[in-house]
């Protein structure tokens, strides 16, 4: 893409973590998103999109990810709505986390007031890597003796360690799981009911698009509103 002389970079990173510090070694980084104009010619604006990459330079979109986290709590109470409940969280370094957690906890709070959820476990995964969510969900479910009922995964990644975890227990299709992303092991799990709550990146490509659309037309991005990006269409 860059030799054929692409004016800007859109990432949908995996791990973002890991994106940083390459795009970072490639000398591709822009400058802050509030400044009018990129540092140099030579490098290249991106937009990280859903995925923080923890660089500076790089312009974050994202959806209302605490609407994420309602949206997965209620996926799962709908299913299961007493019992004990493990929250399998992201990285404890990445502010989508705790927004994404805050969600969650909005709707699961009256459960747990009225003494219809208990939380039985709350674990950062790092990375959001599935290993490692795997190993927080067994010691999860060695500690309580396998008597989890739900567990509120933040992202298919986690999503799909807590179900490895389950499946060598002999519990997979049996506690409902919550996830995002909308990988094709995720939709693969749903059909297969190990896990249910996925959403869809189909709009956040839209805006991505536009907020590069904005780059390219050299307008400042400090702000951007709704009617900042239906200017674009």
């Amino acid at each position: 893409m860059l030799a054929a002389g692409a004016l800007v970079l859109g990432i949908s990173a995996i791990i973002g973590a890991t994106a940083g510090p390459a795009l970072a070694a490639d000398k591709l980084l822009g400058v802050s998103c509030r400044q009018p104009r990129w540092r140099s010619r030579t490098v290249i604006p991106t937009v990280g999109y859903d995925i923080q990459i923890e660089e500076p330079g790089i312009f974050y979109l994202s959806f209302d990810n605490a609407e994420v986290g309602r949206i997965q709590a209620r996926g799962v109470v709908d299913v299961v709505n007493k019992g004990r409940f493990a929250y399998i969280k992201g990285s404890p370094t990445m502010e989508i986390t705790e927004f994404v957690w805050g969600g969650q906890v909005e709707i699961l709070t009256a459960y747990i007031e009225k003494g219809d959820i208990e939380i039985v476990c709350e674990l950062y995964s790092d990375g959001w890597l599935p290993e490692n969510a795997q190993i927080n969900m067994e010691q999860c479910l060695t500690a309580n003796d396998n008597n989890v009922d739900a567990v509120v995964a933040s992202n298919d990644g986690t999503a799909g360690g807590v179900v490895a975890a389950l499946a060598s227990q002999g519990l997979a299709g049996n506690i409902p799981v919550s996830g995002q992303d909308g990988d094709i092991a995720a939709l693969n799990r749903i059909a297969k009911g190990y896990q249910t709550v996925v959403d869809t990146v189909r709009t956040q490509d839209v805006t991505k698009d536009q907020v590069l659309g904005m780059i390219i037309l050299g307008k400042r991005i400090e702000e951007e509103t709704e009617e900042d990006l239906a200017s674009l269409h």
